[in-house]
């Protein structure tokens, strides 16, 4: 960088060496190209998880540009000329099909909602699992007071019949135990 262009290439002893100094760092577009790409679609994939991926991919996308621009015209060697081929075929295919799967993946994280680990059951007094006994239980309808997890009190809770009662389950995305349900609808 700025050690070879000027303090080496001045002191050079022939024009190939002084040509060596003064040429700069290889650098590969498919390498860049291939960071864009990764971080366009990482944000898509994610983007109903986190939305604020995308200011952040905007902020790195952002920095990335002006780093390369200065490396381009200051520091690294010129390459040969490639010509448009992979920017038309990553705008036409690749972008295409990152908001494809990001719209398929925010539909099915959107119908599903995974993140509680709760699934409703079919009546309150009843266990839909086998297992488990009623019995062991008990009937939970009338009013009950529920301690707060840092015993700073208490609040009183009243169950009704007929209200909802929900069981620890393992949810699945894309899988809702009857096959791969396609479109994504709320189950």
């Amino acid at each position: 960088g700025i050690v070879n262009r000027h303090y080496l290439a001045p002191r050079a002893v022939s024009q190939e060496e002084m040509n060596s100094y003064m040429r700069g760092g290889e650098w590969q577009l498919a390498e860049r190209y291939t960071s864009m790409t990764k971080l366009i679609f990482f944000t898509f994939w994610y983007c109903s998880i986190y939305p604020g991926g995308f200011f952040l991919c905007a902020l790195a996308l952002f920095l990335n540009y002006f780093s390369d621009r200065f490396n381009l015209m200051r520091t690294w060697m010129q390459l040969p000329k490639l010509g448009p081929h992979i920017s038309s075929f990553s705008r036409r295919y690749f972008f295409t099909m990152a908001i494809s799967a990001m719209s398929l993946a925010s539909s099915y994280s959107w119908a599903g909602f995974p993140y509680d680990n709760l699934c409703e059951k079919d009546t309150l007094e009843g266990h839909d699992d086998d297992n488990i006994d009623d019995n062991v239980f008990g009937n939970y309808v009338g009013t009950w007071d529920a301690v707060i997890a840092d015993g700073s009190g208490s609040v009183e809770v009243t169950v009704s019949e007929g209200d909802t009662s929900y069981k620890f389950c393992q949810q699945s995305l894309y899988w809702y135990g009857k096959g791969f349900n396609f479109p994504a609808i709320p189950f």
